[in-house]
């Protein structure tokens, strides 16, 4: 592919074909001009918008909560524009985020399991549920400093991601991963600058590049972030990304990837099996191997609540049911030393507080 805008070749981050691939599936909603109330719009305009319909507060309370957080003051949408050069090169696009890497699983009177780039945690439909909405707040973190040796010491550079999703847990055809977040970035030879983005990705396990869209919307360490994403057919979401702290945000259309199952091309469906809150340690485009975490201090998910419906009777009144984060279970990131062989905990969720109802996660860096 020819240089463009006076970059080299060398800094190409995707394929012209994974490209065109992103471009066909992620598209924009109609964006009306200048503030928008959607606490004050009625059902028509606010699914022409991608918005969700406001819960009843009595029958769904922890959506209620959530919907307000993100939709319940005026806000400026900013219609989605995909963004070549984001994408395309590698300075824009410079992370990837992968399905969980497992050291060990959970036993099952144990809410704890590992892994090397994942931690917060997850909830598992049970039964013929099927989690079709997500929602989460978190805030871009403000500072990110280098973690103490012998952590951090790989020379890879430092970042970090911070999303939520559906499935990727296991290893089926249908585990794929829509999910939506933001990532952060420390710059060290910048003299520790930090910088954010947010994205929205569908990652299956059989793509060759499942790369990133990075948004053009606008976040800043210490910006407040709400999100909520909404699976709207087995293959089709709206991922919706607020900017709490300047009150914009925007709406993006995502549709399934194409993949190759036993030579033939197909695109998996949302299982909604699982639904997560994570913070993940990102891999390096094109490498197999993993940015050092940086020390984010503390990160706290509000709004973590995840809406499943029983699919054996839809009609039913107690079809649909919510879920908050308090059975959910947690995962702790590790990180493999040598000299001597040995793990060490990286980023950690502390317990959730509350009843059923709870909604809140914190996760900090560092162990318990």
């Amino acid at each position: 592919m020819a240089a463009k805008g006076g970059r080299s070749g060398n800094t190409q981050a995707v394929s012209i074909d994974v490209l065109l691939d992103l471009k066909s599936r992620f598209s924009g909603l109609d964006a009306p001009q200048g503030l928008f109330d959607p606490s004050a719009a009625d059902a028509k305009t606010l699914e022409t918008y991608g918005i969700p319909l406001p819960p009843d507060a009595s029958a769904a309370p922890l959506e209620y909560a959530a919907w307000h957080a993100a939709f319940g003051k005026p806000l400026t949408i900013t219609p989605f524009r995909f963004d070549d050069e984001t994408v395309e090169w590698i300075e824009k696009s410079k992370f990837r985020l992968y399905q969980r890497q497992a050291v060990a699983q959970a036993e099952a009177a144990s809410p704890w399991e590992g892994s090397t780039n994942w931690s917060g945690a997850y909830l598992t439909a049970t039964g013929y549920k099927r989690f079709q909405r997500i929602w989460g707040c978190w805030k871009v973190p403000a500072t990110l400093q280098q973690p103490p040796p012998p952590l951090g010491g790989s020379g890879n550079g430092f970042a970090c991601s911070t999303w939520i999703g559906f499935d990727g847990q296991r290893r089926y055809f249908n585990s794929s991963l829509p999910q939506v977040g933001t990532a952060s970035f420390l710059d060290v030879p910048g003299g520790g600058a930090v910088t954010a983005q947010a994205w929205i990705q569908w990652w299956a396990r059989q793509e060759a590049d499942p790369a990133p869209v990075i948004l053009t919307l606008p976040v800043a360490p210490g910006d407040r972030i709400a999100a909520v994403l909404t699976a709207t057919d087995p293959k089709t979401v709206i991922g919706w990304i607020v900017n709490l702290t300047t009150m914009t945000g925007m709406p993006v259309k995502g549709e399934a990837p194409k993949v190759m199952v036993g030579g033939t091309e197909a695109r998996p469906d949302i299982a909604g099996a699982t639904a997560e809150w994570v913070v993940e340690r990102p891999a390096i485009p094109h490498k197999k191997l993993l940015y050092d975490m940086p020390d984010y201090g503390d990160e706290t998910f509000s709004h973590c609540v995840a809406v499943a419906w029983n699919l054996s009777d839809p009609l039913s009144p107690m079809a649909r049911r919510e879920y908050g984060v308090r059975t959910a279970r947690r995962i702790r990131m590790y990180q493999r030393l040598d000299g001597p062989a040995r793990t060490q905990l990286v980023s950690t969720p502390a317990a959730v507080s509350g009843g059923l109802g709870a909604t809140g996660l914190p996760v900090h860096y560092g162990g318990i």
